[in-house]
């Protein structure tokens, strides 16, 4: 549901990211609001319910990050923008972590990518 979500509203988080700085009262800065609250209000439950580390680190890689071998992600760990987070091998991502490929400034969004390096 979360991917179907993500791939009608946004597509890839990159294409949005090549924009620049886009004006918080823009169609495409309505359009981020909207898929990450579908994203996050739908896959929330069920990873928590679920409980496994290889399944929330499956489901972000399903949403477009780039995750390492052997690392873990707890489940109720907050992404944002998936398709622009990288992280390494050997990781391992606490609970109640945010990892945000965004911010606010200059009067609009940006988006950037982040990388977590291996063994982290």
């Amino acid at each position: 549901m979360c991917l179907l979500f993500k791939w009608i509203i946004i597509g890839d988080f990159r294409k949005l990211q090549s924009r620049g700085l886009i004006p918080v009262d823009s169609w495409h800065s309505w359009r981020w609001i909207l898929c990450n609250s579908l994203v996050h209000g739908t896959s929330e439950l069920p990873l928590m319910l679920l409980n496994e580390f290889w399944l929330t680190a499956t489901f972000w890689k399903l949403m477009g990050a780039k995750i390492g071998t052997n690392t873990l992600i707890d489940p109720n760990v907050l992404i944002f923008e998936a398709d622009l987070l990288e992280i390494g091998d050997n990781c391992r991502i606490e609970e109640e972590s945010t990892l945000l490929c965004h911010k606010f400034n200059d009067g609009g969004l940006k988006m950037d990518k982040i990388v977590i390096p291996s063994s982290c």
